[in-house]
């Protein structure tokens, strides 16, 4: 595969909250907007985690898990939809009070070239900062 393609993303979510938005499938499609719908069996990815990433278009993908590092906030997958194959790397780390989170992505360039854009934007909803409740008590004055 060619030299990868990195894209990067910051925001005002602590890093902690945004790796368990990264490590659960679940909830890949709340902030993921060409994901809409995942299959896995574990609720945290971990090495060998497996199963189905359903995206925008009704294109499924099979994923496997290929590492994971929960105290550096890092791990990669490997994903598979007909004959393409995309091994990509994620990471989060601290900044501030919020996180920077990226994506390495090991796929052919033009493949990567399009994703690209995706992927930062999946990236920065990820870092967001959570919003505000409509129900949330707005400080007293005085």
């Amino acid at each position: 595969m060619p030299h990868p393609l990195t894209v990067r993303a910051r925001g005002a979510r602590p890093a902690r909250e945004s790796w368990e938005r990264f490590v659960r499938p679940a909830i890949w499609p709340r902030w993921a907007p060409q994901i809409t719908a995942t299959r896995c069996r574990d609720e945290r990815v971990r090495r060998g985690s497996h199963g189905l990433v359903r995206a925008v278009g009704g294109i499924v993908a099979r994923f496997r898990v290929d590492a994971v590092d929960d105290l550096r906030m890092r791990w990669a997958w490997t994903v598979r939809a007909g004959r393409l194959l995309v091994r990509m790397e994620h990471g989060v780390e601290r900044v501030g009070d919020g996180s920077a989170a990226w994506a390495r992505i090991h796929a052919p360039l033009p493949l990567a070239a399009l994703y690209a854009p995706v992927a930062a934007l999946a990236l920065r909803r990820l870092v967001a900062r959570p919003p505000r409740s409509r129900h949330a008590v707005a400080p007293s004055r005085g």
